[in-house]
């Protein structure tokens, strides 16, 4: 996709990981215009920025802003992906976004693999800054499980995708810390006819973490498609406005 042929047109941003050049879209809201939150945005196992940012495009015509980032070696961000960058790059990113603004709340949200990396980011992020809502999609706690799953039904084509070697080890993974996550709300959303993921990995992620949450099943819902319905869409616009609003 070619930014400059959106509505809303992305700034590049550029921000580091230790030594390594991360690079991210940041989708803002015209000048003058109230910002009601910033979301930051961990996209999945496949491409870069520019294929995953249509997932929340829409948030921005009700008042968001987000940004979304390439992990190390996807898109043009420098090095390559490990356990423990995926995790560091998200920090390095939540800590830009709230430097464009800190008085803005910050919500977190991940799709597929990208959504155990938010947790796990969160977790390691919640003493830090203020996050005031945390929604993953079509995704799991455990890497072991989720590659057991993967594995059953498209081993080819995750096999060969740059963070696939994660799905080996739960070294990074946010399974066994998930109660430490509240009082963050929680927002687990998962099709019940997802391919890839079973549903019931989003059901023992959802168990293991601690109230605030709420599980959201799709109905028919495949992989990472519960934003294309308007229902889903209006349900985050609403929990947004009850944790994220600036009082």
């Amino acid at each position: 996709m070619r930014p400059e042929l959106l509505s809303y047109v992305p700034d590049e941003v550029h921000f580091k990981d230790g030594k390594l050049d991360i690079t991210g879209w940041y989708f803002k809201q015209p000048k003058g215009k109230v910002v009601k939150a910033r979301l930051l945005f961990f996209h999945g196992n496949a491409e870069n920025v520019s294929s995953h940012f249509v997932s929340l495009y829409w948030l921005l015509e009700h008042g968001y802003e987000f940004l979304i980032y390439d992990y190390p070696g996807y898109g043009i961000s420098e090095g390559r992906p490990t356990p423990e960058n995926t995790v560091t790059s998200g920090l390095a990113a939540a800590r830009w976004l709230r430097e464009q603004s800190p008085a803005t709340p910050i919500a977190f949200f991940g799709q597929s693999l990208g959504g155990a990396v938010t947790l796990t980011t969160a977790l390691s992020a919640r003493n830090e800054m203020p996050i005031c809502l945390v929604t993953v999609e079509s995704t799991f706690a455990s890497y072991k499980r989720a590659a057991r799953s993967i594995m059953a039904n498209s081993w080819v084509t995750w096999l060969f995708q740059p963070l696939a070697y994660i799905l080996f080890s739960d070294k990074s993974a946010p399974k066994g810390h998930l109660k430490e996550l509240a009082p963050i709300p929680l927002i687990v959303v998962h099709g019940e006819d997802d391919p890839m993921i079973d549903i019931q990995l989003g059901r023992n992620l959802f168990d293991e973490a601690a109230e605030p949450k709420e599980f959201w099943p799709v109905p028919g819902g495949s992989h990472g498609d519960a934003f294309t319905r308007q229902e889903f869409r209006q349900k985050l616009l609403g929990k947004l406005t009850q944790y994220c609003h600036q009082k």
